[in-house]
């Protein structure tokens, strides 16, 4: 828990940043119009473009943000589920940065995708190739295993019916 809670509160001081950012550029417009510095008009345009800016910014925070709370789902799935590889997957096309291009189809643990570079100073595990990414990081049973498992079940049935067809004879 404590590194969701680490990661909420570096979400709380990027939009904190981000706010002081808008209203320090609005205040810096705003003086610089009343000294005449800059004409109403480009103010004005100028403000429009900050307003356009803020709101693209924190459309992709906040994307990314979702999209990493559903990664997180599916990882936490995983885990329940005795899941320990991933498989990275999503388009290839001319919006995929090279990291997605690179290790799209791959599987690995989950350490092992956390220790990689996505250069977005987030964690692929939960982020992939960082904000926007299209790509998912999907559980991969392991299928030999499945196998195994299915046959050691199907021995257990087996067993379980034959004993009791021989209680049934007894009787």
């Amino acid at each position: 828990m404590k590194k969701l809670t680490d990661q909420r509160t570096l979400d709380k001081g990027k939009f904190q940043t981000m706010k002081d950012t808008i209203v320090s550029r609005f205040t810096q417009l705003v003086y610089n119009t009343r000294q005449g510095v800059v004409p109403p008009k480009v103010a004005k345009s100028s403000l429009i473009n900050e307003i356009r800016k803020t709101k693209n910014n924190l459309k992709t925070e906040i994307g990314t943000r979702i999209n990493g709370f559903k990664q997180l789902a599916r990882n936490e799935y995983a885990r329940v589920l005795g899941i320990e590889k991933f498989q990275y997957v999503g388009p290839i096309d001319a919006k995929t940065r090279d990291f997605c291009k690179h290790h799209t189809g791959e599987v690995k643990t989950k350490a092992e995708w956390d220790s990689l570079d996505n250069g977005q100073k987030n964690p692929v595990s939960v982020y992939r190739g960082g904000y926007n990414c299209r790509h998912s990081l999907v559980g991969v049973r392991d299928i030999a295993s499945d196998i195994l498992e299915a046959a050691a079940v199907a021995t257990i049935a087996k067993a379980v019916i034959s004993e009791k067809e021989e209680t049934q004879d007894v009787i």
